[in-house]
Protein backbone atom coordinates (compact mmCIF):
# COMPACT_ATOMS: atom_id res chain seq x y z
CA UNK A 1 0.00 0.00 0.00
CA UNK A 2 1.07 3.18 -0.58
CA UNK A 3 -0.99 5.92 0.36
CA UNK A 4 0.89 8.20 2.52
CA UNK A 5 3.41 5.85 3.77
CA UNK A 6 5.94 8.05 4.54
CA UNK A 7 6.24 11.66 5.96
CA UNK A 8 6.79 14.27 3.98
CA UNK A 9 10.22 15.22 4.67
CA UNK A 10 11.03 11.86 4.28
CA UNK A 11 9.42 11.57 0.56
CA UNK A 12 10.33 14.52 -0.36
CA UNK A 13 13.34 14.85 0.78
CA UNK A 14 15.10 17.89 2.32
CA UNK A 15 12.82 20.99 2.45
CA UNK A 16 12.27 24.51 3.91
CA UNK A 17 9.47 24.71 6.13
CA UNK A 18 7.72 27.39 4.52
CA UNK A 19 7.46 24.48 1.31
CA UNK A 20 6.38 22.22 4.16
CA UNK A 21 3.76 24.00 5.66
CA UNK A 22 2.12 24.88 2.20
CA UNK A 23 2.11 21.12 1.76
CA UNK A 24 0.43 20.51 5.01
CA UNK A 25 -1.79 23.45 4.32
CA UNK A 26 -1.05 24.75 8.09
CA UNK A 27 1.01 28.61 8.71
CA UNK A 28 4.52 28.77 8.75
CA UNK A 29 4.34 30.13 12.23
CA UNK A 30 2.34 26.98 13.15
CA UNK A 31 4.99 24.43 11.15
CA UNK A 32 7.64 26.32 12.54
CA UNK A 33 6.53 25.59 15.81
CA UNK A 34 6.24 21.80 15.11
CA UNK A 35 9.74 21.39 13.75
CA UNK A 36 11.08 23.18 16.80
CA UNK A 37 9.31 20.02 18.84
CA UNK A 38 10.41 17.40 16.69
CA UNK A 39 14.32 18.80 16.83
CA UNK A 40 14.34 19.15 20.38
CA UNK A 41 13.63 15.21 20.29
CA UNK A 42 16.28 14.93 17.63
CA UNK A 43 13.33 13.76 14.84
CA UNK A 44 14.50 16.19 12.32
CA UNK A 45 17.81 18.30 11.74
CA UNK A 46 17.94 21.89 9.77
CA UNK A 47 20.54 22.28 7.37
CA UNK A 48 21.45 25.45 5.73
CA UNK A 49 20.71 25.36 2.03
CA UNK A 50 24.39 25.64 0.41
CA UNK A 51 22.48 27.70 -2.62
CA UNK A 52 21.08 30.34 0.05
CA UNK A 53 22.01 30.48 3.46
CA UNK A 54 18.73 32.38 4.69
CA UNK A 55 17.27 28.75 3.99
CA UNK A 56 17.17 25.95 6.14
CA UNK A 57 16.04 22.58 4.69
CA UNK A 58 14.58 19.38 7.00
CA UNK A 59 15.57 16.44 6.95
CA UNK A 60 14.58 13.29 9.06
CA UNK A 61 17.02 11.85 11.44
CA UNK A 62 18.36 8.09 11.90
CA UNK A 63 16.00 8.52 15.08
CA UNK A 64 13.32 10.08 13.26
CA UNK A 65 13.21 7.45 10.39
CA UNK A 66 13.07 4.43 13.37
CA UNK A 67 10.63 6.51 15.23
CA UNK A 68 8.45 7.14 11.59
CA UNK A 69 8.78 3.16 10.61
CA UNK A 70 8.07 2.07 14.59
CA UNK A 71 4.66 4.28 14.01
CA UNK A 72 4.06 2.65 10.98
CA UNK A 73 4.29 -0.67 12.23
CA UNK A 74 1.61 -0.22 15.04
CA UNK A 75 -0.21 1.41 12.68
CA UNK A 76 -0.63 -1.38 10.08
CA UNK A 77 -0.67 -3.92 12.88
CA UNK A 78 -3.89 -2.25 14.25
CA UNK A 79 -5.27 -1.87 10.47
CA UNK A 80 -4.63 -5.70 9.51
CA UNK A 81 -6.43 -6.75 13.17
CA UNK A 82 -9.42 -4.76 12.00
CA UNK A 83 -9.48 -5.45 8.45
CA UNK A 84 -9.55 -9.26 9.74
CA UNK A 85 -12.76 -8.50 11.23
CA UNK A 86 -14.74 -7.22 8.34
CA UNK A 87 -16.16 -9.55 6.04
CA UNK A 88 -14.90 -11.15 3.06
CA UNK A 89 -17.38 -8.87 1.20
CA UNK A 90 -16.47 -5.72 2.46
CA UNK A 91 -12.42 -6.40 2.12
CA UNK A 92 -13.00 -6.50 -1.38
CA UNK A 93 -14.86 -3.66 -1.77
CA UNK A 94 -12.28 -2.21 0.06
CA UNK A 95 -9.68 -3.58 -2.15
CA UNK A 96 -11.54 -2.01 -5.09
CA UNK A 97 -11.53 1.10 -3.94
CA UNK A 98 -7.43 1.38 -3.17
CA UNK A 99 -6.75 2.58 -6.70
CA UNK A 100 -8.82 5.22 -6.58
CA UNK A 101 -7.80 6.51 -3.02
CA UNK A 102 -4.31 6.39 -4.17
CA UNK A 103 -5.09 8.39 -6.99
CA UNK A 104 -6.83 11.47 -5.05
CA UNK A 105 -4.02 11.27 -2.46
CA UNK A 106 -1.41 11.75 -5.82
CA UNK A 107 -3.15 14.67 -7.02
CA UNK A 108 -2.87 15.96 -3.69
CA UNK A 109 0.53 16.04 -3.79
Amino acid sequence: MCIRDRSVVERRGPLSIGDLALTERVSPPSMTRVVSHLEERHLVTREIDVTDRRVARLRVTPAGARTLAAMRTRKQAYLARRLRLLSEEDRARLAAALPILERLVEEDE
